[in-house]
């Protein structure tokens, strides 16, 4: 039911909304290209971790400024099209009309970002690591099978994280606070969630195996903005601890 609406939605927007899906995926993959670039032609021969830091701090930094603000502007025209049921064709470049808003755009994206990487991180390299050390070395069954379930759980409470951290845009969108206030309230309420948005994202997946073609693409990476925008607002719309934002919509 929530695709059939999510195909209605997008009907008479299907032009923006193929706007606001492929500019930040366009986007992002000239920041790729750019950092195979810089890899190729600036740093030829310079095989040092100061070369790899440098680089990354580059490619934080395009992110930052030119790829956080588009993320962030694609949630909120897919949410807002949840009610007033318009997607502006400019909309997916209305956090840069603002220093406020693309300062609180940048920040929330980046924030969540960092978040779930480090939480990830902590999980899941020990583990992989464990792994590559009990099957390399003369290690017991046992501890070898210690090693795999421990990369299964460490992979299933990073899919938790993950989902937890789910609203936190869209209740960013929806309220105007910081990152770390739309963090805490989107782990709060997804909590009894997840397994509902585990469940619409499987019923995607015939629509997702169209993308092995490029022109479905532009229909199903839209559709899945807007089925995912619809759940949240769903969550947000019914919770009474989010006060909405006095800020205008685009």
């Amino acid at each position: 039911m929530r695709i059939k609406h999510a195909k209605n939605l997008i009907k008479g927007n299907l032009c923006a909304a193929v706007i606001c899906v492929t500019v930040p995926y366009t986007l992002y993959l000239l920041i790729k290209f750019a950092e195979y670039a810089i890899r190729l032609f600036f740093f030829p021969h310079y095989q040092t971790d100061l070369r790899e830091i440098i680089i990354l701090l580059f490619i934080i930094l395009l992110h930052f400024i030119l790829l956080y603000p588009l993320v962030f502007a694609k949630k909120l025209c897919f949410y807002n099209n949840c009610t007033a049921k318009r997607i502006p064709m400019c909309g997916i470049f209305v956090c840069y009309s603002a220093f406020s808003r693309f300062w609180h755009a940048a920040f929330t994206i980046l924030i969540k970002k960092a978040v779930t990487f480090l939480l990830c991180g902590i999980m899941i390299i020990p583990s992989f690591w464990l792994i590559r050390l009990t099957f390399s070395d003369d290690f017991a069954v046992y501890w070898q099978i210690a090693a795999v379930l421990s990369a299964i759980a460490a992979i299933y409470l990073s899919a938790v994280i993950v989902y937890s951290l789910f609203l936190t845009e869209y209740i960013a969108v929806q309220t105007g606070k910081n990152p770390f206030y739309s963090m805490f309230s989107s782990i709060r309420l997804m909590r009894k969630n997840r397994a509902r948005l585990l469940m619409i994202k499987l019923k995607l997946i015939p629509y997702a195996l169209l993308c092995v073609f490029i022109v479905p693409i532009l229909y199903v990476l839209p559709l899945y903005e807007q089925t995912t925008a619809l759940f949240a607002n769903e969550i947000i719309f019914y919770s009474p601890v989010l006060i909405p934002s006095s800020s205008e919509d685009i």
